[in-house]
């Protein structure tokens, strides 16, 4: 962007008498760096960063997108336990702005279970196509399941049978009138 000396902006296009002076600003867009310098030519100076125009200005600028850091964890349900489980991004590693993400892969190990996945925190699904905007942390969160030993269920019911038996024998439908009448 091109401004004069009292600070007002100067058009693409416009003209603007020789001997004005200007302050040349480059913006780049959101996720964009500028790579170098702004060049002018149709100018002279600058002195105190404002430039002399001689003639037909041009301003270039070349822009490039910013780099960010892509990286996939694995964690447990549980803060005791260590994940077990992996999570693998495609692409990873440091990408540049505007760069689509999937989720490779995501399994559990030694009988845990994918419980979620989170993108900075934020809750998604493992078909979701991210686009990178900034830093990016994929976490899977691996649930643990719990080995269930199995007992002959007749063990137990005995047990029960030999407590529960004697009060069905002792009840009668005719004592239940007492209480519904």
């Amino acid at each position: 962007l091109l401004y004069k000396e009292d600070g007002s902006l100067i058009a693409y296009g416009s003209s603007v008498p020789v001997g004005t002076k200007l302050r040349a600003v480059a913006l780049p867009d959101a996720g964009y760096s500028l790579d170098g310098s702004v060049t002018l030519s149709g100018v002279t100076g600058p002195t105190n960063d404002l430039w002399t125009v001689t003639g037909d200005v041009t301003a270039k600028a070349a822009f490039g997108a910013k780099k960010y850091m892509v990286k996939a964890s694995a964690v447990s349900s549980n803060s005791t336990q260590t994940a077990s489980g992996t999570i693998t991004l495609e692409p990873s590693g440091e990408q540049p702005y505007g760069t689509e993400v999937r989720i490779a892969s995501a399994e559990g190990q030694n009988g845990a279970r994918l419980l979620t996945i989170l993108a900075n925190g934020k809750e998604i699904s493992q078909n979701d196509v991210l686009t990178v905007t900034g830093d990016l942390t994929v976490t899977a969160v691996f649930d643990h399941r719990v080995n269930i030993e199995k007992i002959h269920p007749l063990a137990v019911s005995r047990i029960l049978l030999q407590w529960r038996i004697p009060q069905f024998r002792a009840f009668r439908f005719a004592d239940l009138r007492w209480f519904l009448f």
